[in-house]
């Protein structure tokens, strides 16, 4: 759990702290790069709001985990294709698929975590999960 909640954190923090120098050689205006970035948040904002409901109506955190993971790679695949191709229509909404998919990892990854540490403090756990993404997201930041 901890490994694929430092993997998608990690992806989605790095990706908020490159995305201007890692767009602004493809000649991407700085307006269009912040129109990038507030799509990718706004959908995955309201991605968690949904995945965070359902969850507490279901309990099928491993099945939402599986899914989000999918999905993720995927559309992060997809995202690095279209970002080459200087269309911002397309990059855009890629970017809103990615920000639904990879942002809900946060409600997810932090409830199945506590789920399964039961009587341990979730903040220890979720202290924990934490620094193994921030850790991800340094070393994909720098790298």
């Amino acid at each position: 759990m901890n490994i694929a909640f430092s993997i998608l954190f990690g992806c989605y923090t790095a990706l908020g702290t490159i995305l201007s120098p890692l767009l602004e050689p493809l000649e991407y205006t700085s307006g269009e790069i912040g129109i990038i970035g507030g799509v990718f948040i706004i959908s995955g904002v309201v991605a968690s709001i949904i995945v965070g409901a359902l969850l507490g109506k279901n309990r099928k955190f491993l099945r939402w985990l599986r899914l989000i993971s999918f999905i993720s790679a995927f559309a992060l695949m997809a995202l690095a294709k279209t970002a080459a191709n200087r269309n911002l229509v397309p990059l855009t909404i890629n970017t809103v698929v990615a920000g639904f998919f990879l942002i809900p990892i946060i409600p997810c990854g932090f409830a199945f975590s506590v789920e399964l540490t039961h009587p341990v403090d979730p903040s220890l756990v979720n202290g924990i999960m934490m620094m193994g993404a921030q850790t991800t997201a340094f070393l994909l930041s720098i790298g």
